[in-house]
């Protein structure tokens, strides 16, 4: 045959194929199982925290993890500025969360509590006085502690 090509061939041709989707479907994998970490500036104070800034880690945020793992938080980064709503979706402990808009913190809900066992569709939904584009999720009692308050500034360090 003209076009033919040998048996041998058009299976490596084949693995290298499925090879190479594997490769790239792992890749996309990693890519949302790793979680990026920064150093943010709040009112004077160094936090490390993690970094949700694609749609998959602001959706899981803290979900099904039993703590901070040496960490202060997490800075959720949106791609706009507007009301940003967050829900205790598989929480397994306590939070403060903070909404900063601008480099300024706009709004804090201290020592937020799981929902363990409701459906997402019951969660409480917990919203801001006013839009932001950051939201910062914090260890309980953390916010107080550390004596923020509405207006405080919040930059990232590095």
């Amino acid at each position: 045959m003209f076009f033919s090509r040998k048996p041998t061939e058009s299976k490596r041709w084949r693995l290298i194929a499925v090879g190479v989707i594997v490769l790239l479907a792992l890749g996309f994998k990693a890519y949302y199982l790793y979680w990026p970490k920064t150093i943010i500036n709040v009112a004077g104070q160094e936090l490390e925290v993690y970094l949700a800034r694609n749609y998959n880690h602001r959706y899981q945020g803290l979900s099904d993890r039993e703590g901070l793992a040496g960490k202060d938080g997490m800075l959720f980064v949106f791609p706009y500025r507007g009301e940003h709503v967050m829900v205790m979706r598989k929480m397994k402990f306590p939070i403060d969360i903070v909404w900063v808009d601008n480099g300024q913190i706009v709004d804090i809900a201290p020592g937020v509590a799981p929902e363990p066992g409701r459906a997402e569709a019951d969660l409480t939904p917990y919203f801001s006085r006013a839009p932001s584009n950051w939201v910062l999720e914090l260890k309980a009692g953390l916010s107080n502690e550390l004596g923020f308050k509405i207006g405080d500034k919040v930059e990232l360090a590095k």
